[in-house]
């Protein structure tokens, strides 16, 4: 089923305008019980692109296992530590 997933994610990032697939994400987020304090970071970090947020979005609301969205707020963290160690061996300008 993912692989299929994945191959329908690609035709609605081209098919949809971006708003609708942020809609959609949080939704998708929304009714596997992620809070908006993990929402919000996902959809605004530089280091998901559109694509991938949205693939990760589908494919975890897919799943359907137990404790799917403490996938998405492990991922949350996994950006904030990212961003702080990249802030910290940034070279200083």
């Amino acid at each position: 089923m993912l692989v299929g997933g994945t191959a329908s994610v690609g035709n609605l990032v081209w098919a949809k305008p971006p708003e609708d697939l942020m809609t959609m994400n949080e939704q998708n987020l929304k009714k596997m019980g992620v809070g908006g304090d993990t929402i919000k970071p996902l959809s605004l970090s530089k280091g998901f692109t559109l694509t991938l947020y949205t693939r990760f979005a589908t494919n975890l609301s897919e799943v359907k296992v137990p404790g799917a969205a403490d996938y998405a707020s492990t991922s949350t963290a996994d950006l904030v530590l990212a961003k702080a160690s990249a802030a910290k061996t940034a070279p200083k300008q």
